[in-house]
């Protein structure tokens, strides 16, 4: 006995169909399929199965007793599909026949096993879909079997159809949502008759008006999503109704102890909620994850979708988002309270894993206007991780928002943190000017309270967001700081302040090269200690910029390489970018004009992948100098245009390597277009948009 398990639409029965045609010379006696999808009680098991045979009672036998001795001594293959709702009797069924005539073999199709001693189950998957950031084109996105069958169905429906480069992450993106369900993509295809595959993706999120319409000779709950899953759910126990509606409040995946605390009440105790969860994982509506050492579960996209809709019925709907929201904000105060001592990677590792949680917690809560305060408290205790988020820029409307709901109160501890939150992700993009109101603002409200913390905090974020302005006292203000830091034990922003010291000695008019690197290596030992990987990553960054200011070439890709390794080893993309950036700028110094451009291009892509424009602009220097190498002089002098439109536009002061990188792009331009040709080039750059800058840099 083989059984085929997965999800509804995964297309169990067409597989048993294939691996039947595929076996038909093998079973001298034949290969046979019954269709249970159709029988609405148990007891008709047997009669389906006899009809398919023409077997009729015989003499006192029972029938499945006169089936058995019928296929006594044939070798067969029967095929029983669709299985769960009268698994019971498919089982013992299964069980007698297996027993009483030994050359038959059975293959079952169901969203559970049958339970039956000697069975092999085997989960169907869906049809492949790429991942979310995989770059594809027309060619390379059909070896995905779910947009294979996408554009093939779809070139049924409208012949006019073209699959392209142009529209083929559209298509990934709709499989993807779609789960690579094969049904569901079967159900979508044909809507490109009426809507173009944009406007398909977009009307996803009412997908179960979209999903209709499929063979009209299917059984009636093929033809719409909707009736397929009604189809599982109400076979379902109470006690699984209820889990099944309550887990749709997660997004992405969840653990068990969140599932606990989330879908237990008093009827149902946390203990209860784990054997819930079995079942339907069993029954094929649940799917479970193993994420290293512990197992995680996640509904499909349109079984959740349908789960929340279920979960919107019922009164229940705001107590279990709120207990919800209530987890992942306790989850987040623990992990805020274990920073400073926890090496970056395992500290992350943990968050990262529940960012679709807190970003659903935070729509509810802040969003909805449900809870703000529970919504404050968590973005707050989210400051450290919002700069290593993959979404960073995402994180900011959070935490405006957070703050925003905050204002018609005094000031409050969460409300300083919330304001450092702001300024310390501002300040990671590199948006130096917003960064430093924010914690001008979190200062003062941190010195009313008395918050000796947010006040240390507040002037930390406030030096490293002036280090540029030659008028602001970032040397006696981070001394302040790290005096603070001192009083209460916080190595790990003692180190910050010794580095944020050493980057401000290497920018002033008159840098002090051999202090600042003292300063660099005294904080890299701090980080190193107290496990700040990402402070070791963004030290070993400006240890190369300051061997390039020194002209020490060879000794700043040395630098850069390491740091960037420590950047992609911690998938801090925002880091990976700048790093990518200077080695390009390094290499451009060195001539080595081939290893600068694949820099100069990742830096770009790492850029766009998570929509920060400082790294685009800054970026922009280094593609005019490479233009010049490749001959297009007039190129470089309009991307020199877009990038000083940039840096006005971010508020930003170039910093030591990019303000070289400028000076040598234009004194060689200088050298081969007259000035007023020149100007006029570079103001045609500054008329750019974000998009036409792109375009140019990814032409050169």
């Amino acid at each position: 006995l083989v059984t085929l398990l997965g999800a509804g639409g995964v297309g169990k029965t067409r597989l048993s169909l294939q691996v039947g045609a595929n076996l038909l010379d093998e079973y001298s006696d034949g290969v046979w399929f019954i269709e249970l999808a159709p029988l609405t009680e148990s007891s008709l098991v047997t009669e389906a199965l006899a009809a398919v045979f023409g077997i009729v009672r015989q003499g006192d036998r029972s029938l499945i007793d006169s089936i058995v001795a019928s296929l006594r001594n044939k070798k067969t293959l029967l095929i029983l599909d669709n299985c769960e709702h009268v698994i019971d009797e498919a089982a013992r069924i299964s069980d007698t026949i297996l027993h009483g005539a030994p050359k038959v073999r059975i293959l079952a199709s169901s969203r559970e096993a049958l339970g039956v001693e000697g069975e092999s189950a085997l989960r169907v998957a869906s049809l492949a879909v790429p991942e979310p950031d995989e770059r594809l084109s027309a060619e390379s996105a059909l070896g995905y079997g779910a947009i294979a069958l996408f554009v093939d169905r779809a070139l049924v429906a409208n012949r006019r159809f073209e699959f392209t480069d142009d529209n083929c992450e559209t298509v990934a993106e709709i499989c993807r949502q779609l789960d690579g369900i094969a049904l569901a993509i079967e159900l979508a295809a044909p809507r490109v008759k009426v809507l173009s595959v944009e406007q398909l993706a977009s009307r996803l999120n009412e997908r179960f008006r979209l999903l209709t319409g499929g063979n009209r000779t299917a059984l009636p709950r093929q033809q719409t999503m909707r009736a397929l899953i009604d189809w599982s759910y109400d076979l379902l126990s109470e006690n699984e109704k209820a889990v099944f509606r309550r887990v749709s409040v997660f997004a992405g995946s969840f653990s068990l102890d969140a599932a606990g605390e989330v879908c237990s009440d008093e009827g149902l105790g946390q203990w209860d909620v784990l054997d819930v969860l079995s079942g339907l994982v069993d029954k094929s509506l649940l799917v479970a994850d193993l994420a290293g050492s512990e197992q995680r579960y996640h509904l499909l996209v349109s079984t959740r979708q349908y789960a929340l809709e279920r979960l919107a019925e019922t009164p229940e709907r705001l107590g279990v988002q709120r207990k919800h929201a209530e987890f992942f904000a306790k989850l987040a105060g623990d992990a805020d309270r274990s920073w400073a001592t926890t090496p970056t990677k395992r500290w992350r590792s943990t968050l990262d894993i529940e960012f679709e949680n807190f970003r659903a917690a935070l729509e509810w809560s802040l969003g909805e206007q449900a809870d703000p305060q529970l919504g404050a408290e968590l973005t707050a205790a989210l400051k450290w991780y919002w700069p290593l988020a993959r979404r960073s820029v995402e994180a900011v409307a959070h935490i405006e928002a957070a703050i925003a709901a905050s204002l018609a109160q005094p000031p409050t501890l969460v409300r300083v943190r919330l304001r450092i939150a702001l300024a310390h992700t501002l300040g990671a993009q590199a948006l130096y000017g917003r960064a430093k109101a924010a914690a001008g603002q979190a200062l003062a409200d941190a010195e009313q309270l008395g918050d000796n913390e947010g006040i240390g905090l507040a002037l930390y974020h406030q030096a490293v967001s002036a280090f540029t302005d030659p008028e602001y006292d970032a040397e006696g203000t981070l001394k302040r700081a790290a005096d603070i830091f001192e009083s209460l034990g916080n190595k790990r922003m003692i180190g910050s302040c010794l580095f944020a010291r050493g980057r401000r000695g290497v920018v002033i008019a008159n840098p002090d090269i051999a202090n600042a690197e003292k300063l660099f290596q005294d904080a890299l030992v701090i980080a190193r200690g107290t496990g700040d990987e990402r402070l070791v990553c963004v030290i070993l960054n400006n240890l190369a910029e300051l061997k390039f200011g020194e002209q020490n070439v060879g000794e700043a890709i040395r630098f850069g390489k390491e740091a960037l390794q420590y950047a992609l080893t911690l998938n801090l993309v925002a880091l990976a970018s700048s790093n990518y950036s200077n080695l390009a700028a390094y290499l451009i110094e060195s001539g080595e004009y081939g290893d600068a451009m694949v820099n100069a291009k990742q830096a770009l892509r790492l850029g766009l992948d998570v929509a920060l424009n400082t790294t685009v602009y800054l970026v922009a220097d280094h593609f005019a100098n490479l233009a010049i190498e490749s001959g297009n002089l007039e190129l470089s002098a309009r991307l020199v245009g877009a990038s000083v439109a940039g840096y006005e536009s971010l508020g930003n002061d170039l910093e030591p390597t990019e303000r070289h990188l400028r000076d040598r792009c234009i004194s060689r331009l200088k050298a081969h277009i007259p000035e007023e040709r020149l100007q006029a080039l570079i103001e045609e750059g500054r008329g750019w948009s974000l998009e036409q800058a792109v375009a140019a840099m990814q032409s050169v």
